[in-house]
């Protein structure tokens, strides 16, 4: 579990709640989203 966190690499939810049982915290309290980027001007005329 720690090589993938410091490999940056995916995670499953049942890691991320193990992660948050041990530190006996909330999920929102160790991950965060993010949106991509939604280009705005699609080329179209």
């Amino acid at each position: 579990m720690k090589s993938k966190l410091c490999k940056g690499e995916h995670i499953s939810t049942k890691t991320l709640l193990r992660i948050c049982g041990a530190l006996h915290c909330d999920i929102s309290d160790v991950i965060a989203l993010e949106q991509d980027e939604i280009p705005t001007d699609r080329g179209r005329a």
